[in-house]
């Protein structure tokens, strides 16, 4: 009976798998992350999509990719996330009235694991106008863990949303190529792929249907570790007009995800009576659901060489992502106390009702210094996103609300090398379900969900959520080629200088010549005496010298 319970807790952590694994998707989720991603990026408040112009535009606007070529980068950042919660519920009185239940407040945080990219832009052609290159990255996805009980050993009240997402490790592969057509316009394209290995923990009840238990009976909880394999393909693209060296524009857009991903699962088995002796058979099952596109849009202004300012708008689509749908493929149990034998695990249709999210964002950098070989550029900037999670549908899974991202950094370039740091902090106004509005009840594979008509067994997301999320960010560029344009404006100039060369002939003419008549008229005095030589000149002048003397 155990093991048939297994297959049953298997179909309802698939369902955790399922939104769980929102959680490691593109990070441009304003349900699912708390801030743009990045570090250079990130210190301009996520105002990145006209001004991109470095490998950091893979995520923002693949045209930017143009003016990145013959670059590498690698960045990491660090979120400190965390998060506390304390669950209420409303519970009837022997008297019939109903009254909220607080429960003790939990604590979650995350690892601090460095967030990686790793990118390589190349220039192809003479004229360089053509940019390829490839990049890998994580999205800024905190990997909560909660507590699977209190300080006095009692189940803990967030266990049947989620108790851990340690062990996941996903992240997108990215291809792509961008075009410079004129000086004014630039296109990109990028081919992505969402890869990688998702685990989550939760808590199940597992309750037969007409079995007498009290609500979230701890004795019916089943320990679901979920382990699953995703590769979903998906692709972004991007154009930027430059129409002067004082402004410029950019609109890019991210196509959606469908994800479809095979599951399996391993179960810690309810300690109730009914489970024993029970087996179970088959461990497969199908996760499927849907992750928004967006639209990105952008305008940069640049008053004077130093100084640029960045003002984006964002729209993501997440009323794509109603449910998340959950199909065993084959799940079974045997012989379980008032269950028929074998029993079918039956479809899971997690309900998310997500709504479209917009966010603006604005910042800039300023170089305070301009060295030859030494530049120093400072950057700020601030970004809004409103929640994509409707407040009934928030958990200790998806906590979500309306963001405020202040953020700053510096650039530091030497040469061909330049190193970034960032230091951002994401405030969230605590978020507070009203018990009476909560919407999600504790998953039961063996009833299906949604649940069956009837009177509820009690929500378990109701309560209030507060979260801190300051995030550190590192960052190193090299430019292995620099000068991308040089070899087009190189051969004009050298014929220039050799006419140049010509021009210091002429000076020597006029003036070395005119000290040439004077030695000449030292010269024609002489010739009258060679000439009184052959005559009497010379004798008559001795003579006459002494006739003036007598």
């Amino acid at each position: 009976m155990r093991g048939h319970l297994r297959g049953v807790a298997l179909a309802a952590a698939v369902t955790s798998l399922a939104g769980a694994s929102l959680l490691a998707r593109d990070a441009r989720a304003g349900g699912l992350y708390f801030s743009e991603r990045g570090v250079r990026p990130l210190a301009r408040g996520g105002a990145f999509v006209a001004g991109a112009d470095d490998l950091g535009a893979l995520w923002y606007n693949p045209a930017g990719l143009v003016d990145a070529q013959g670059t590498m980068m690698a960045d990491a950042a660090f979120m400190l996330f965390s998060a506390d919660y304390q669950r209420e519920t409303q519970v009837i009185d022997g008297a019939g009235a109903v009254q909220t239940y607080k429960y003790p407040s939990v604590h979650g945080d995350t690892p601090p694991l460095a967030i990686p990219t790793l990118a390589l832009a190349l220039p192809i052609g003479s004229e360089r106008r053509l940019t390829v290159g490839a990049g890998v990255y994580a999205p800024y996805s905190p990997l909560l863990q909660w507590p699977e009980t209190l300080d006095d050993g009692s189940p803990s009240p967030s266990r049947y949303s989620l108790i851990s997402l340690q062990g996941s490790l996903l992240a997108v592969v990215e291809a792509f190529a961008a075009y410079k057509i004129s000086d004014e316009w630039r296109i990109g394209a990028g081919l992505q792929l969402l890869t990688g290995v998702f685990q989550s923990t939760v808590d199940l009840g597992a309750a037969p249907p007409g079995v007498l238990a009290a609500p979230q009976d701890p004795n019916y909880d089943a320990l679901s570790r979920t382990r699953a394999m995703i590769a979903t393909p998906s692709g972004n693209l991007g154009v930027t007009w430059v129409p002067s060296q004082y402004v410029r524009f950019g609109l890019a857009g991210q196509l959606p995800y469908w994800i479809d991903a095979p599951g399996s699962v391993r179960v810690r088995l309810p300690t109730a009576a009914i489970f024993d002796g029970a087996s179970q058979s088959g461990e497969d099952a199908n996760v499927k659901f849907r992750l928004p596109g967006e639209l990105r849009a952008g305008v940069e202004v640049r008053p004077v060489p130093q100084l640029r300012v960045e003002l984006s708008y964002e729209r993501q689509f997440w009323s794509l992502h109603d449910t998340i749908d959950i199909t065993p493929s084959g799940v079974a149990l045997v012989n379980v106390t008032a269950l028929p034998s074998p029993y079918y695990i039956p479809k899971i249709s997690i309900q998310r009702h997500f709504q479209d999210t917009n966010s603006v964002h604005l910042g800039g950098e300023y170089r305070v210094v301009d060295g030859e070989s030494t530049k120093v550029d400072l950057r700020a900037g601030f970004g809004y996103e409103s929640s994509a999670i409707p407040t009934e549908y928030v958990s200790p899974l998806t906590i979500d609300g309306d963001k405020f991202t202040f953020a700053g950094g510096v650039g530091l370039t030497f040469g061909r090398a330049r190193f970034d740091a960032t230091f951002a902090y994401v405030y969230m106004p605590d978020v507070y379900v009203p018990p009476g509005k909560a919407a999600l009840e504790v998953i039961n594979p063996v009833q299906g969900y949604p649940p069956p008509p009837g009177p509820p067994s009690g929500t378990v997301n109701g309560g209030t959520y507060h979260v801190t999320a300051p995030i550190i960010g590192l960052g190193f560029q090299y430019a292995f080629d620099v000068a991308p344009a040089a070899p087009a404006t190189k051969p004009e100039p050298k014929p220039e200088p050799k006419p140049e060369e010509t021009k210091p002939p002429p000076p020597p003419e006029p003036k070395v010549e005119p000290e040439k008549p004077k030695p000449d008229a030292a010269e024609e005095a002489p010739p009258p005496p060679p000439e009184e030589k052959p005559g009497k000149k010379p004798h008559k002048k001795k003579k006459k010298k002494p006739q003036h003397t007598d």
